[in-house]
């Protein structure tokens, strides 16, 4: 993916990358799931680890994320936007 955020960028154009928050089947979501998601062992241990990677590591200018299971607070996408740089994110929930 290094290659092609590189070439993107280096032709003018935005470059943006889509990350699925959702694994049905993973044993950690399942467990947050269960708990009606007050506990949030799926995004500490994964999504959260990924997106992180994804921005600091290619850093697109968006992200497209799909999903609407349990609160905002559950997918801690508001602190993660506010501590991320100029990135635009689409789909995710806010609330």
């Amino acid at each position: 993916m290094s290659d092609l955020s590189t070439a993107v960028k280096d032709a003018g154009l935005h470059f943006g990358v889509y990350h699925s928050l959702f694994e049905w089947f993973n044993p950690y979501y399942l467990k947050d799931q269960a708990n009606n998601f007050t506990t949030n062992d799926f995004t500490k241990i994964k999504t959260r680890p990924e997106l992180e990677e994804l921005v600091n590591t290619y850093k697109p200018d968006l992200i497209w994320s799909d999903g609407n299971a349990g609160p905002a607070q559950y997918w801690e996408s508001q602190q993660f936007i506010l501590n991320s740089s100029k990135i635009i994110f689409g789909a995710i929930k806010l609330q």
